[in-house]
């Protein structure tokens, strides 16, 4: 959603990050997408989605 914008403001960094959490769930098309989304993001953005991905933790 974040990665086209659909229902949502576009936003590649939070895209990133949803991957990122579903790649490590073992969503295999989640793992296809990282390099895509990747490409379109400096190294400073990978960093923060990778530590936002780290960091998240689902609401109780």
């Amino acid at each position: 959603m974040y990665w086209f914008g659909n229902g949502v403001v576009k936003d590649e960094l939070e895209a990133y990050k949803w991957v990122l959490l579903a790649a490590m769930q073992g969503d295999e098309q989640a793992k296809e997408n990282i390099d895509l989304i990747e490409k379109d993001l400096t190294a400073t953005q990978r960093l923060e989605g990778q530590r936002l991905a780290r960091e998240w933790k689902p609401k109780k």
